[in-house]
């Protein structure tokens, strides 16, 4: 009898999604049973997140790293790791505001109530500082200071959570030297001819461009980056652009040398875009994006926002920006990466598809990228300067959900968190009244606690965080005392 699982998978783009999947893949599935081989370009593929050198993480990727036996050490050596405990937002909602969102907690829940509807309520009875003097990633990172998450529970130092700063070449190398100890088969060329099957348009092969056999698989990967030269050329799988919702289509990037490091990305609104500015190891990139309907620049590399109609059609599935691509406001590319990953992991296909995994895989990530991509229209929606780019920005109609949930929140503060969410409500909370979105009323059941009660935990938290960051090291001074 036939095997009917898929056991010969070929992943096609050395992209650092594509050297992700393949390590994550290879130290997941017994090596005896699975044949993980990666079709890899001399010459890497151009990437809107490493733009400049740089690449901004989210914190989830540390799960990646831990299942992938990579320690921080070998990060800070190979990838030149620096952390990362949020976002500074200058010139957001208008010229000179500014607002920070941590990567760790904001506060805390009392009987049950968000803090952020505990905070409203003392805010107006003017019993509150700001959101984020409640949140020491915040507070720390104003004061230039870094210090790992305590594993004590009871500790404020528990309620710190980080990112990562990577050069973006050198963290490609890293996963891929991860990859290849794991088991991973590199063939080096480029992507050639892809070779449909003629009953049912699934792919038997893919050709390496200048010659050599044709690499056959049970299954293939594309991650070969926004041209999508399996799933978008081959497969046909159109691509729904969002920049009507996410209108910033060009981006250009600076590397930088002797920038004082410092714990956060920065993060500012410009005439007709942003730039963030990223502090590395040794200096730090600089991205400047912007919409070309408003702004011109020489030498700016032109991408889209959006995604592909299907995740996953017959025998292939795309996974990083093959898939689905998101204006870099917020450094999530690789949460999403890991989603994808994760998916098809628990989905492994058996030839014919008999289960429909297909389907499942697509609802999945359709959703998963979208709630993303609303967190990032949001920024852009809620704003209140006057440029004619963000006028523009604050008189488009959103998507519906997102519409709804704007809604919700200002009538109550309520946050609405659905299916697939990937960004907590803390970080909702954070953008929300960062961006001017305030609410009319809270929480109905943020009075029920002791007015008392609550002033005394807001006044408690805010002198133990101010304590905790006072305490921890200066950012510098951590990085010289890591192991080389």
């Amino acid at each position: 009898m036939a095997e009917p699982r898929v056991r010969d998978i070929l992943i096609v783009g050395g992209t650092i999604a594509g050297w992700l999947t393949a390590a994550i893949l290879a130290r997941s599935l017994p090596r005896e049973l699975y044949h993980i081989r990666l079709l890899d370009a001399a010459t890497p593929v151009v990437e809107l997140e490493t733009l400049g050198g740089g690449l901004a993480t989210l914190p989830a990727l540390r799960t990646a790293h831990a299942l992938l036996g990579l320690p921080e050490a070998e990060l800070g050596r190979s990838a030149g790791a620096g952390f990362s405990l949020g976002a500074d937002y200058a010139g957001w909602p208008r010229p000179g505001g500014r607002y920070f969102r941590p990567f760790g907690g904001t506060g805390a829940a009392l009987d049950g109530v968000a803090f952020h509807n505990l905070w409203q309520r003392m805010r107006r009875a003017s019993a509150a500082g700001e959101l984020e003097d409640y949140a020491l990633g915040a507070v720390a990172a104003r004061l230039g200071r870094f210090a790992p998450p305590s594993s004590d529970r009871a500790s404020v130092l528990s309620t710190l959570d980080y990112g990562y700063h990577l050069d973006g070449e050198a963290y490609r190398q890293l996963l891929r030297a991860a990859a290849l100890q794991h088991g991973v088969l590199r063939i080096e060329g480029e992507p050639g001819e892809v070779r449909l099957r003629g009953t049912d348009g699934w792919i038997e092969a893919v050709a390496a461009a200048g010659g050599g056999e044709p690499l056959v698989a049970d299954f293939f990967i594309d991650c070969t980056g926004a041209k999508a030269c399996l799933l978008g050329e081959a497969l046909s799988v159109p691509f729904e652009d969002w920049t009507h919702w996410l209108p910033c289509d060009r981006a250009v990037a600076v590397r930088e040398s002797g920038e004082v490091p410092f714990p956060f990305l920065r993060v500012e609104a410009q005439g007709a875009g942003w730039q963030w500015r990223m502090p590395l190891r040794e200096g730090a990139a600089r991205l400047r994006v912007f919409a070309s309907a408003h702004e011109q620049a020489d030498g700016a590399v032109a991408f889209a926002s959006g995604r592909r109609a299907r995740f996953w059609e017959r025998n292939c599935v795309a996974i990083g920006a093959a898939a689905s691509l998101l204006d870099p406001l917020e450094p999530a590319s690789l949460q999403a990466v890991q989603r994808g990953i994760s998916q098809f992991l628990l989905l492994m296909p058996f030839k014919d598809d008999a289960a429909g995994e297909a389907e499942e895989y697509n609802r999945i990530m359709t959703e998963t990228v979208e709630r993303m991509r609303d967190l990032v229209i949001l920024h852009y929606k809620a704003n209140r300067r006057e440029e004619p780019f963000w006028r523009a920005c604050r008189e488009m109609q959103v998507p519906d959900i997102l519409a709804y949930k704007i809604r919700l929140f200002e009538a109550k503060a309520k946050i609405l968190a659905l299916d697939e969410e990937m960004f907590r409500d803390e970080d909702w909370a954070a953008v929300y009244l960062g961006q001017g979105v305030q609410p009319r009323a809270y929480d109905v059941l943020a009075d029920a606690p002791d007015k008392a009660l609550v002033r005394d935990q807001l006044a408690g938290m805010r002198k133990a965080i101010n304590a905790a960051a006072e305490a921890t090291p200066p950012y510098a001074a951590f990085l010289q005392g890591q192991p080389a």
